[in-house]
């Protein structure tokens, strides 16, 4: 896998958070990812996961769909930036 691009946008449709599996709607901040492997692709992070990540994993560490929502520091990150 060979990073490509990251940026932050304002989504135009819903997207679903890679780390968390959470469903964002459109117009929601996130953070886009575009690699190449097997193709060019793209994964979407919300502000929650992609600061859990920063904190907590390495740059080559993997990972399933929405297993972020379960690691270390997740749900303290979360409450941080999304209150409640």
């Amino acid at each position: 896998m060979r990073h490509i691009n990251t940026k932050k946008v304002k989504t135009r449709k819903e997207h679903i958070c890679i780390g968390c599996s959470r469903k964002f709607p459109k117009g929601t901040k996130m953070q886009i990812n575009t690699y190449e492997s097997d193709g060019i692709k793209s994964d979407y992070w919300c502000k929650t996961c992609q600061k859990n990540f920063d904190k907590y994993m390495l740059s080559d560490d993997l990972f399933l769909p929405g297993e972020l929502k379960e690691g270390e520091g997740w749900e303290e990150i979360r409450k941080e930036i999304e209150g409640n």
